[in-house]
């Protein structure tokens, strides 16, 4: 008798639980049911730290985890693919590398950044949804710094030492936590005084960052944040981002290099072209 194929398609947190899951609830019958995982990488990557990677405080291994040592033991078989389309009618996935037939799928994909449509931010503004964006900030805020130290111009000179993380919520005000250790220090590295020339800022359009904390802690992050220096824009939607800076509905208009866009996600483009609905 053919093995019951059940599929999970995405190794986020999601994917790996429901892997787990099903390991325990079929491992009494290995000879009836088949677990596969598939994802494009071959680890899996701890979204929720990724901050720490930007902010320069861990390197990147510290955030992968790779799916042989967390199914190790486990009824669990994970393939390495990118998948391109899925035929619900014959239940088959198609990959990159080959196709995969199912009796049982989770989709497991998990989201991306969204940029309600607000324009400029896709072209010019850093997202933080994954090791590569990570990453990315990481260098160019090292990189923005070091042209910096050699700027003449004053004008110039402080709208790269100007950086803003747009959105109040954890991911947006854990990194703003690791930006109010790493910039003194990268700074004096580069023969900068921070607290002199450099600016933090934390923008939110709604009128106070956390909103998912109760008022207490919520008050006590803000008056962590403003003792250290940042600056918080409540209220502050942004309408237009640049080359240059961005402007808020306000008609605030603050020239910066470096703006971090962490306002929310959306389902992916790869489920949002599925014939789901």
């Amino acid at each position: 008798m053919d093995k019951k194929q059940i599929v999970v398609l995405g190794g986020g947190y999601a994917g790996v639980h429901a892997a787990k899951t099903l390991h325990k609830a079929f491992k009494k019958h290995q000879d009836k049911v088949e677990i596969t995982l598939i994802d494009k990488n071959r680890h899996h990557i701890l979204m929720t730290e990724l901050h720490e990677v930007a902010g320069n405080r861990v390197e990147e291994d510290s955030v992968k985890i790779s799916f042989d040592r967390i199914f190790s033991g486990k009824m669990v078989n994970v393939v390495q693919d990118t998948i391109v389309d899925i035929d619900f009618k014959n239940q088959r996935l198609k990959g990159e590398r080959a196709s995969y037939a199912y009796d049982q799928l989770i989709i497991g994909t998990g989201a991306t950044t969204a940029d309600f449509n607000i324009p400029g931010v896709k072209e010019h503004a850093f997202y933080l949804w994954s090791l590569d964006d990570a990453l990315r900030i990481r260098c160019h805020i090292e990189q923005i710094v070091k042209e910096a130290s050699r700027e003449a111009d004053a004008g110039k000179r402080k709208q790269m030492l100007t950086f803003v993380v747009a959105g109040g919520g954890f991911t947006g005000i854990e990194l703003v936590g690791e930006l109010i250790e790493w910039l003194p220090i990268l700074c004096e590295e580069n023969g900068i005084d921070f607290k002199k020339e450099g600016r933090l800022i934390s923008v939110e359009a709604l009128g106070s960052i956390l909103n998912m904390l109760p008022e207490k802690p919520r008050a006590k992050a803000v008056k962590y944040l403003e003792k250290k220096g940042v600056e918080i824009k409540l209220n502050s939607l942004i309408t237009q981002v640049d080359a240059d800076g961005f402007t808020t509905k306000n008609g605030e208009v603050i020239k910066t290099k470096t703006l971090v866009w962490t306002c929310g996600v959306r389902g992916t483009e790869f489920c949002e072209k599925l014939p789901l609905t």
